[in-house]
């Protein structure tokens, strides 16, 4: 017959009376207690740089922002994309020597809006540097209305398209109410006691 190892029986009691050693190993206690400072100027510091990089990624953005308005006023659209970040400008408008090429597309717009009896024509033009002069200047002959209207009729018509006016805030009277030892109210009014309807 072949022998079996039967392992030792160990002892429950043994278990629970096993004394617990504990050592005490001085460094790290002393770089536990003395880190509680440490470990909070590590976590402000930690903070004081996310805080920083999303300080930048804003900046970033605004000046990418205000680029493209730039560009919109200057040329009706953006000029540069995404992908170029600032760096290798490849445009179709800037030429070999730096300078800004022509735009084909015209930088003036006509647009007409036709309601009941009137027809507005807005034309929309690129102010340049030669235009000192800020006035209101004519482009050419105004057509306000195109039927046959009397004038009474086009200056009502006129004042619904511009500013529209609030209405006046209605105040009513109050009345005050009968009290009930009130005799005369109701025989003013007709009321007898007793007598209602059927």
């Amino acid at each position: 017959m072949p022998t079996v190892m039967v392992p030792k029986h160990i002892n429950k009691r043994a278990l629970k009376n096993k004394a617990l050693s504990v050592t005490l190993d001085k460094k790290a206690l002393r770089d536990f207690v003395t880190g509680f400072h440490k470990r909070k100027k590590k976590r402000r510091k930690e903070a004081q740089k996310i805080l920083q990089e999303k300080e930048r990624k804003k900046k970033i953005q605004d000046r990418k922002r205000r680029k493209e308005e730039k560009e919109i006023a200057l040329y009706g659209r953006v000029l540069s994309s995404d992908n170029n970040d600032d760096a290798g400008l490849e445009n179709e408008d800037i030429g070999d020597d730096g300078e800004d090429m022509e735009n084909d597309e015209p930088l003036s717009e006509t647009k007409t809006y036709e309601d009941d009896g009137t027809r507005i024509i807005v034309t929309t033009s690129e102010i340049t540097p030669e235009d000192d002069d800020m006035g209101p200047k004519t482009v050419g002959p105004v057509s306000t209305s195109y039927t046959n209207k009397n004038p009474s009729s086009f200056a009502k018509k006129n004042n619904s398209l511009g500013v529209k006016k609030k209405p006046q805030k209605r105040t009513f009277k109050s009345k005050s109410k009968a009290k009930k030892g009130d005799k005369k109210r109701g025989a003013a009014k007709g009321k007898r006691k007793g007598k209602g309807r059927k």
